[in-house]
C-alpha cells in the first residue's frame, strides 16, 4: 500500500506524453554530469511523439524537458561544448546547459511552422463544427418539445 501510495503522489517523469508508451532511442551526458535522455513514443492509433528527459543526480528524477507530438522527427542527441544539440528533421535544435533545470519546470513544446499551420486548420475546422452544432441544437429541442404533447 506504501508503495501504491507513494507512486501515486510523485508526479511522473513527463508532463505531456506517456512514458509507458516510450522506447529510448538515444542519450548523452552533459559536462555538469546531467543524463539526457531521447525517447519515442507510440499510442498505437495516434501519432508518434518524442520526449527528451534530463536526470541531474544520483537522487534526482528524470523530467521532461522537451517534448515534440507528430513532428518534427527528433534522431539523436549531442552533448558538448556546454550545450545540448538535438538533431531533428528540419535542423538542430540547441539548448544551453544553463536552460536545462528551469525547463525541468516547464518542459518546452517544440514544433515546426508547418505542424503549427496544421493545428491551426485544425482549430479552424473544430471551431466550424461547434458553429454547426449549435446552429442545429435548437431545431433539435423544439422537435423534442413536440414529442412529449
Amino acid at each position: 500500500m506504501l508503495v501504491i501510495a507513494v507512486w501515486i503522489v510523485l508526479p511522473g517523469r513527463n508532463t505531456y506524453g506517456n512514458p509507458w508508451m516510450e522506447e529510448l532511442v538515444d542519450s548523452c551526458t552533459t559536462s555538469d554530469g546531467t543524463k539526457v535522455r531521447l525517447y519515442l513514443g507510440s499510442g498505437f492509433l495516434t501519432a508518434f511523439w518524442y520526449s527528451v528527459t534530463t536526470e541531474a543526480g544520483l537522487f534526482s528524477l528524470e523530467r521532461q524537458i522537451l517534448y515534440v507530438y507528430s513532428g518534427p522527427e527528433l534522431h539523436t542527441l549531442a552533448c558538448a561544448d556546454r550545450q545540448l544539440s538535438i538533431t531533428a528533421e528540419t535542423g538542430p535544435i540547441v539548448i544551453p546547459e544553463s536552460e536545462l533545470p528551469a525547463l525541468r519546470k516547464r518542459p518546452r513544446n517544440y514544433s515546426s511552422a508547418e505542424s503549427g499551420a496544421w493545428s491551426m486548420i485544425g482549430y479552424a475546422i473544430s471551431a466550424l463544427l461547434a458553429a454547426m452544432a449549435f446552429a442545429v441544437a435548437p431545431p433539435i429541442r423544439r422537435l423534442r418539445g413536440k414529442g412529449g404533447e
